[in-house]
């Protein structure tokens, strides 16, 4: 979790019990854990916009089940255009269906740490997720959202286990605009906003 801006540190405030309503029993387990997120993301299609998008989402997940529940929003907007308001480029909704994978910091192979691969309630590390992307007036869209929690006052940075390069604080998301055609939207480095994975709250579980 590293903060690129004071705002976004209310994120954590998102993250409540309303996610595990209808929980299913996977949420009593010890593998749970929530992620919340509110960060600028970039990608380039191509052409002569900037396309940027802002917005987050919060949920909690059981890594050994697949079972997820959670969503948010994201704004698409050109950064690269000149004045403010920047050129709107559409708004989504989404909420996240399955867990695709979670790695958590483990040294040396997938994060790089001086001790202890934790720090208090929080998890380092990577959860991958399917999505359904909802555009404001279109249709649904499935994606990926990949959600990377780094802990750089303690100097926890998740790597890429094959190249073994660092992984920027922030959150990957991919799909197919209906306009733009494949796009992959990568975190900001450094990040522009803050990202978190931790353990619930006992009173959240009951």
């Amino acid at each position: 979790m590293v903060a690129g801006m004071a705002v976004p540190l209310l994120a954590a405030a998102v993250v409540g019990g309303s996610y595990l309503v209808g929980a299913s029993p996977a949420a009593a387990e010890d593998s749970v854990r929530y992620f919340t997120f509110v960060a600028l993301t970039r990608a380039d299609a191509g052409d002569d916009k900037k396309h940027t998008i802002g917005g987050g989402g919060s949920g909690v997940f059981d890594a050994d089940t697949g079972w997820v529940r959670g969503g948010g929003t994201f704004e698409h907007f050109d950064f690269g255009a000149e004045g403010v308001p920047k050129p709107h480029l559409g708004s989504m909704k989404w909420e996240a269906t399955r867990v695709v994978s979670f790695t958590p910091c483990t040294p040396p192979d997938t994060c790089t740490t001086p001790g202890e691969t934790t720090y208090g309630h929080i998890t380092a590390g990577v959860v991958e997720l399917e999505v359904d992307l909802y555009p404001a007036g279109g249709e649904k869209i499935a994606g990926t959202l990949t959600v990377i929690c780094n802990v750089g006052f303690a100097g926890i940075v998740n790597k890429d286990p094959a190249s073994g390069d660092p992984l920027p604080e922030g959150y990957f998301l991919a799909f197919t605009h209906p306009e733009l055609g494949a796009v992959e939207f990568k975190p900001l480095d450094p990040i522009i906003g803050v990202t978190h994975i931790g353990v619930i709250p006992p009173h959240e579980l009951k």
